[in-house]
C-alpha cells in the first residue's frame, strides 16, 4: 500500500544527519549530543531504508554512558497511541527510585499508559478526571514533568525509531514539547527512512 504523508515535527534546535560513513556519523552524533545536552533538542537521522540508521541508533545507545531511553514506531502502531514512548518508560519499571523522583501527582496522569506503575510504586494517585482536551496537555505535562524529574542535573537521551511510522498521539506531544524545550533537559535522537513520491 502507498505509505501516507506524516504531519512534520517542528522540533528546534534541530541537526539533520544523511549517513556518510557509519563511524565519522557516530562521531558527529556523540558530538551534538554534546552540543544539546545543555537545553535539549532533536537530532533527526535520516536516509533511505536499509542504510544503517537504527543501527547507529543502538551504537550511540551502546556506547553512551548517561540515562538512554529507546521505543521503536511499526507500521500498525498508528492504532497504538505513544507505542514507542510506552515501550521507552516500560523498560525503566525495574527502577523504583527513578519513578520515586516524579511527583506523584504526575506519576498518577501515566496511569492510563504504564498501569503497572501502581505496583511498583505504591500510593500512586489516581489520575484527575478531566475534559478530553484538558486530559491530553496534562498528559502531555506529565511526560515532561516525568523526563525532567529522571533527567535532575543531567540531560537524557530519548531515541525513537522510525519515526516516519509514528502516531499522531506521539506527534503532538512532540510538537508540544517544543513549545517547552528549554524546561525539558532531554536530547531526542529519531532515526526516519526518506520516503520519495513518484
Amino acid at each position: 500500500p502507498t505509505a501516507t504523508a506524516r504531519p512534520v515535527v517542528p522540533v528546534l534546535p534541530s541537526l539533520d544527519l544523511p549517513l556518510a560513513g557509519r563511524s565519522a556519523a557516530l562521531a558527529r552524533l556523540h558530538a551534538e549530543y554534546e552540543r544539546l545536552a545543555r537545553h535539549g533538542g532533536v537530532i533527526l537521522i535520516h536516509g533511505e531504508s536499509g542504510m544503517g540508521k537504527s543501527r547507529l541508533l543502538h551504537e550511540f545507545v551502546a556506547r553512551h554512558t548517561g540515562l538512554t531511553l529507546a521505543g521503536a514506531f511499526h507500521a500498525d502502531g498508528h492504532t497504538l497511541p505513544y507505542a514507542a514512548l510506552i515501550q521507552a518508560l516500560r523498560a525503566t519499571l525495574t527502577n523504583q527510585s527513578l519513578w520515586s523522583a516524579v511527583p506523584a501527582h504526575w506519576r498518577g496522569e501515566l496511569l492510563p499508559l504504564l498501569p503497572e506503575l501502581r505496583a511498583i510504586v505504591p500510593g500512586t494517585p489516581t489520575p484527575l478526571s478531566l475534559a478530553a482536551s484538558l486530559a491530553r496537555q496534562h498528559l502531555y505535562t506529565a511526560l515532561n514533568q516525568t523526563f525532567r524529574a529522571f533527567a535532575g542535573n543531567n540531560a537524557i537521551v530519548l531515541c525513537l525509531d522510525d519515526l516516519h511510522l509514528a502516531d499522531e498521539a506521539t506527534l503532538n506531544w512532540l510538537r508540544s514539547l517544543a513549545a517547552h524545550w528549554n524546561d525539558v533537559p532531554l536530547v531526542i535522537m529519531a532515526a526516519t527512512t526518506t520516503i520519495t513520491r513518484e
